[in-house]
């Protein structure tokens, strides 16, 4: 039977203190400013005095100095100052979650979704009012490229003023077209059909062209009124070359009025 011998393995050899590798896991991201040195309950009292806070939840929050300091710290940040719950987490090194419990259950109001209210114009938004001060609402929205309700919107927001108005166009003021005075009265009279023949066969001595018999009729009794160089009143001068002939006669009642 054959018997086996085992070699001795060599003790292990020193392992130097810089060589050795941690197996804890990696602590997490930290904000700016992590670690914050929390809050004395005097300090804590004074911020909260500063900041007009409930005396009920003004204690409540100070009762929690003895067992979670970084707790009150945080609550008292955000009671009393405008920053993020997600902030003031991180400056404790809290999570947000256990501090949106303490901040509901002592009673603090929550904060609201979104960015905080602007308290000024955007640079953006005061090249907007500039443009609707001087070309209106609608021409600074083309310019700029968003919508005209988005354009008014800021408008409401920032300057209520400039609502309604327009732009200044400047208008050149036209001479004003001498009137006529009105013709409001209604002269009748009957002719026979070969004095209609006649009228509409003349020329009018301007010659003005083809014209209807009653502006020829209306321009015989003008031409009468008007008054020549020795004040009696003239003959007609509407009426020349009468045409030769018979004319064919026509319906006096189809003729346009003049």
């Amino acid at each position: 039977m054959k018997s086996l011998h085992c070699k001795q393995a060599s003790p292990p050899a020193k392992l130097e203190a810089g060589q050795l590798k941690s197996t804890a896991r990696p602590h997490r991201r930290r904000g700016p400013n992590a670690g914050s040195v929390p809050y004395k309950p005097d300090e804590a009292k004074t911020k909260l005095a500063e900041a007009k806070i409930v005396d009920e939840v003004a204690s409540v929050i100070l009762a929690l100095a003895p067992t979670k300091p970084t707790t009150m710290s945080a609550l008292v940040d955000l009671a009393s100052s405008d920053d993020t719950a997600k902030v003031i987490s991180q400056r404790y090194s809290l999570a947000a979650s256990a501090l949106h419990y303490w901040g509901k259950r002592i009673g603090l109001p929550m904060r609201q979704r979104g960015r905080q209210v602007l308290l000024e114009p955007t640079p953006r938004h005061a090249r907007i009012l500039e443009l609707v001060r001087s070309h209106g609402i609608t021409e600074a929205a083309r310019r700029v490229g968003i919508s005209r309700q988005r354009a008014h919107a800021i408008v409401c927001r920032w300057e209520p003023a400039l609502r309604g108005r327009r732009a200044v166009v400047k208008l050149a003021v036209l001479p004003r077209a001498e009137r006529r005075p009105p013709r409001n009265i209604v002269v009748s009279f009957r002719i026979s059909t070969d004095d209609w023949e006649r009228l509409l066969a003349v020329t009018p001595v301007d010659g003005e062209g083809e014209t209807s018999g009653f502006a020829k009729a209306r321009a015989i009794v003008l031409s009468h009124l008007a008054a020549p160089n020795d004040g009696e009143p003239g003959p007609a001068k509407a009426i020349v070359n009468p045409a030769e002939g018979r004319a064919k006669i026509i319906n006096v009642y189809d003729q346009k009025a003049a």
